[in-house]
């Protein structure tokens, strides 16, 4: 009938067909496809030819939605990005290559990951008493600002940004002297 035909409509488009995940609107499409199949009775399903190729292609269709729901600001970001990468590296390498367009989207959050965690060793490194303390925990803050213009949401990865802020706080006072000094 006309719903089954709606369905066979739905999944010929180009979007879909094509596998083309740089569409913004190609994961609305994908849930539109499967919500409108899954309201078929059996019979009406036994009409649409093309649903085992949008079933081939529904785990293209997970990740391209895993991606879009990666946020740096949720509890999960760490374990959401691993998840991503690790159902990526289960699709086969043809099922791989529709998702080359936006690669650089999993393989950015990535690069942050190891960024937030090179800050973190910044500020461990900056520790009262080791040589360098002042410039260490200068370079630490310079890194941690820098977060900033990757994404505003890594800086509040770094899980040890108060000791960051700390230190500052209790170097404030020698470095309003030297500062002070130097004016005279």
């Amino acid at each position: 009938g006309a719903a089954a035909v709606k369905v066979v409509d739905l999944i010929n488009d180009d979007s879909i067909y094509n596998v083309n995940v740089v569409d913004s609107n190609y994961v609305k499409k994908v849930e539109s496809a499967v919500k409108a199949y899954e309201k078929l009775t059996a019979n009406q399903k036994s009409y649409v030819h093309n649903y085992s190729y949008l079933e081939r292609n529904l785990p293209i269709y997970e990740i391209v939605e895993a991606i879009n729901n990666l946020k740096p600001s949720a509890k999960t970001y760490i374990e959401d990005i691993a998840n991503v990468r690790q159902m990526y590296s289960r699709l086969t390498q043809a099922n791989q290559r529709y998702l080359a367009p936006i690669l650089y989207k999993i393989e950015g959050a990535e690069t942050g990951l190891v960024t937030v965690n090179e800050v973190m060793d910044l500020i461990d490194a900056a520790r009262p008493g080791v040589e360098n303390y002042v410039q260490k925990l200068a370079a630490a803050r310079e890194a941690y600002d820098k977060l900033a213009r990757i994404n505003s949401g890594y800086q509040k990865l770094v899980l040890n940004y108060k000791t960051l802020t700390n230190r500052e706080k209790e170097l404030k006072p020698v470095t309003t002297a030297i500062y002070q000094i130097k004016e005279l």
